[in-house]
Formats: structure tokens, sequence, C-alpha cells
């Protein structure tokens, strides 16, 4: 799983945000309610959870690949962002639950056209884009070397220039990236080896 908290423009408000695997939340370690009702430490998370499904726990994402409704009906109290947008607070978010292949996982598309298309889709005026796997060359990078982000997701970004882009997938890569108009937040909270140990990031809007 990975997860941040987004402090309203307000500041009366935070969001949390859910940047993948939340299916296997249900199966590790972390509380079976806590997209329900445990979002973050004194916040509502019926306000804005933004959401987005990834692709850890084969058997557990592959029907969310296939079946939306049953995403949405296990991510209660949530946003559920799959290829979609919410505005909340004048602040425009977009989430995409697409990467290139990656060990037979769920949300695969072949490097190329397939995941250029997705990102195209991607409107200009995004604020805070929300994907699971990371652009090329920033928090990508795998206890192995290789780099498994998409180069056609960060030309994407490049061209949108949010404000934020928040992933996870990597969980080698956790932290925080900032790169011109655009700050990148790996916001893994499982280590490599999946133990829920790293921080949820805060950032301000």
């Amino acid at each position: 799983m990975q997860t941040m908290t987004v402090t309203s423009p307000s500041r009366e408000k935070k969001w949390s945000v859910l940047c993948g695997a939340c299916a296997q939340a249900r199966q590790s370690s972390i509380p079976s309610n806590w997209t329900s009702d445990k979002a973050a430490s004194g916040v509502d998370p019926c306000e804005a959870l933004a959401d987005r499904c990834g692709n850890c726990a084969n058997e557990l994402d592959k029907p969310l690949e296939r079946d939306r409704e049953q995403a949405e009906a296990l991510l209660d109290g949530c946003g559920y962002l799959r290829d979609g947008a919410v505005t909340i607070e004048g602040v425009a978010f977009y989430g995409s639950p697409w990467q290139p292949a990656f060990l037979g996982w769920a949300f695969n598309l072949d490097r190329g056209e397939a995941l250029a298309a997705k990102w195209r889709a991607i409107p200009d005026d995004t604020d805070v884009l929300i994907t699971h796997g990371p652009p090329a060359g920033i928090g990508d990078l795998c206890s192995n070397g290789d780099h498994a982000g998409c180069s056609d997701l960060l030309a994407r970004v490049r061209e949108v220039k949010p404000r934020y882009h928040l992933f996870g997938h990597i969980h080698e890569g956790y932290g925080v990236y900032p790169e011109g108009e655009t700050t990148f937040v790996n916001a893994s909270i499982c280590t490599a080896s999946y133990q829920p140990t790293q921080a949820p990031i805060v950032v301000d809007l």
C-alpha cells in the first residue's frame, strides 16, 4: 500500500491519497477497516479519499482490473479514480492504475503506445496526478539495479506540470523528489520486504 496525506488550501481539511496496492491491505498487518474509517489520524476519509488500485497481491488485484464495481465496493468510503478525475475545493486530481508490465501482476500494459495512450488522457489542468507506477528515473530504482518507471509517463508529466505527482509501486524508491514545477512523491509505506514501516508523507497544497 502507498499512502500520503494532502493538506487542503484552506488547511481546514486533510485528504488521504492511496496510490495503489489497496487490496493487499485486507490481507496484511494493516487493519482491514483502514480505508473506511481509519484513513489517517483525525481525518474524515469521506471528505476526499482519492484512490486507485495497484498491482500487489496478484490474486486480489487481478479481479479489480476486470471489475471496476468490485474495486469500488472494496474501497468503501473512498473516491476511486481509475483513469478518472475529481476536483475538490478547487484542486484537480487525476488517477490511473496502469504501469509497464511487471511480474505478470494486475494493471500491466506493454511499454509504448498502450501506455502512452493512457497518459495522453491526463487532463492538462491536473494539479495532483496519482498513479501506481513511477515515471522513468524518479523513485523507480529497484533493489536489483533496474529502473521500473515509464518514460512516456514522465514525458506527459513534464507537459502537464502538475504540482504533485504521487505514486508508489517500487517500495525502494520511497521519498520526495522535487523537479521544476512538479514535486514527485513515492509514497510507499511498505519496505522492499513488505513491512509497513515507512511513514506516510504529508504535503501542503
